[in-house]
Parts: structure tokens; C-alpha cells; sequence
């Protein structure tokens, strides 16, 4: 009777150790698991970075692609000069020239309409500058006469020259509708009128 109480002990320490290893046990594995998360987010961060790099690099793994011009009369003047539109006319081929001799940029907004032989205007008909009605004619009041304008269309930019004037409520349709001044051109037939930017190109006193 008097060992009895040698054989619990015995019992009690043996199930000591069993619970401190497996204690200990538990204790690497959640160690282990941590140090294996991190490393996970250390080479997706290093992923994500070098993804990152090669998005600012050209294809070609090279330097960064140029940003365009900033201005944008420049890169149309340029490309016009250069014949990527066609032929140019004598005064359009001034007016590009100037533009980029100028450095001439946008000059803000204008509402732009349109006026031709549905309202009188026939080709031909005599304009307010001396010239006649053609697909160069554009009238302006706040925009010297014989000098170019650039409008922004949704083809494109394009150029015109004032040769005529017009109304002043006009003038004063564009303030109400947000834009600097108005300009009207002439087509054949008539298009929707717009407010959007536009250019001016001072020309030289020829006339």
C-alpha cells in the first residue's frame, strides 16, 4: 500500500512531459507557419514591384516612350508642313508656317458655327475682307481680318483664314454659352454648331 502513491507521481510526471512536448511542438509549427507567411508577402511585394518597373519601361525594355507635344497646333502645323495631309494651298501652307514661327498654342473656346447657300451665302459671294466664299472663308468679329484660325473639330483640327465678319449678338451667344468669341464657318452644307477650341495665327500684312 505505501507505493501506491510513487506510481501516481510517476504517472503524474510522465503525462508532464507528454503535454510540455507536445506544447512545444505546437509551438514550432505555428513559428514555422509564420516565418513562411512573411516570406510569401516579402516576393509578392517583390513581384508586385518589378511588374511595376517593367509598366514604366518601353515594349522594348528601353527607356520611357516621350510623351507627346504639349501643344497641339505645333504637331498639327508640323505634320501639315511635312505633307502628311495632302497638298497644301499657298495659304495654307502660311498659315502652318506662321503657326509654328509663332509658337502659337490654343487660344481657348469658341462656339463655331456654320453659314453657305443655304442662307444666301453661295460660293463665290463676295465676303466682308474682299475675298469670296469658300471652304477657306470663315468670319470672326473678335479676330482680325485676313488672319488664320485652327478649329477643333470632331474630324480634326482645321485651318481657315477670316476673310468675313458677322452679327455682334453672335459674340455675345458665345459668352453665354461659355466660350471667348465666335466664329462662323462656311461649308456647302450645313453642320451642327459647337463650342470647342481654337487657335489663332497672326498673318503678315500682305494685301
Amino acid at each position: 500500500m505505501s507505493k501506491a502513491p510513487n506510481r501516481w507521481c510517476k504517472a503524474c510526471a510522465a503525462a508532464d512531459q507528454v503535454r510540455a512536448v507536445a506544447v512545444a511542438v505546437l509551438l514550432l509549427v505555428v513559428t514555422v507557419g509564420v516565418h513562411w507567411a512573411l516570406a510569401q508577402d516579402e516576393n509578392a511585394g517583390t513581384g508586385q514591384a518589378e511588374l511595376a518597373r517593367v509598366g514604366e519601361e518601353s515594349p522594348a525594355g528601353g527607356e520611357q516612350e516621350a510623351s507627346p507635344p504639349a501643344n497641339p497646333i505645333r504637331r498639327v502645323a508640323e505634320k501639315a508642313l511635312r505633307g502628311d495631309f495632302g497638298k497644301l494651298k499657298p495659304w495654307q501652307h502660311k498659315a502652318y508656317k506662321y503657326a509654328v514661327a509663332q509658337a502659337v498654342n490654343v487660344s481657348g473656346r469658341a462656339w463655331v458655327t456654320t453659314y453657305g447657300p443655304w442662307e444666301g451665302f453661295a460660293r463665290g459671294e463676295g465676303c466682308a475682307y474682299g475675298y469670296g466664299c469658300s471652304e477657306s472663308t470663315a468670319a470672326a468679329n473678335a479676330i482680325p481680318g485676313h488672319y488664320y484660325v485652327l478649329v477643333e473639330l470632331p474630324k480634326g483640327w482645321e485651318v481657315r483664314r477670316i476673310e468675313d465678319r458677322g452679327a455682334a449678338w453672335n459674340d455675345r451667344v458665345a459668352r453665354r454659352k461659355g466660350a471667348k468669341l465666335w466664329i462662323d464657318r462656311w461649308v456647302v452644307k450645313k453642320e451642327d454648331a459647337r463650342v470647342c477650341r481654337y487657335a489663332i495665327v497672326r498673318a503678315y500684312k500682305t494685301w
